[in-house]
């Protein structure tokens, strides 16, 4: 059962996603942030792109796929055989946006160059992605999915409080 209202669970998530993404080079890492990943929530969308040629219509195309399963608060992660990312689904008017950490490329605040926690815009992050596994000649899988209360509960010291009670 997906969370009814994922936004305060997954901040917390969030920083605990955030604080396990791997590092650059690191394929360990990236497949234990998956586990991670599949541990605490319910899969909505996945797709594996084997060779990235044109970067914009494969970004649309994305895009286009997720639209009807976007959601605030859900989990988007992309992974590469040597690199992975983990952030949050969010919304300014009607653009869809990615809160994550690092350097911020396209951040919907106006500062780029730094590193830190922002929130860009989801289009550019997948374009970003897309253009990394490109230059490695990498594939590149985009996952999306759902807080899942259940799955979560499993890792909490009280069970038997409910969820707001225990994050």
């Amino acid at each position: 059962m997906a969370c009814s209202n994922p936004l305060p669970l997954t901040s917390f998530i969030l920083s605990f996603l955030i604080s396990c993404s791997p590092a650059k080079n690191n394929a360990p890492a990236s497949r234990a942030l998956s586990i991670i990943f599949s541990s605490v929530s319910t899969y909505v969308f996945m797709e594996r792109i084997p060779r990235v040629s044109r970067v914009n219509s494969q970004a649309r195309a994305v895009m286009k796929k997720m639209e009807d399963v976007l959601q605030e608060g859900q989990i988007l992660s992309f992974s590469t055989p040597t690199s992975g990312h983990t952030g949050v689904i969010s919304k300014k008017g009607e653009s869809w946006t990615y809160i994550n950490s690092g350097v911020m490329d396209h951040n919907m605040a106006g500062k780029n160059g730094g590193k830190a926690v922002g929130e860009e815009r989801l289009n550019e992050e997948i374009k970003n992605w897309l253009r990394r596994a490109q230059k490695e000649g990498n594939s590149l899988t985009i996952t999306l999915g759902e807080v899942d209360s259940t799955k979560l509960s499993r890792f909490q010291r009280n069970p038997s409080a409910n969820l707001s009670q225990r994050v």
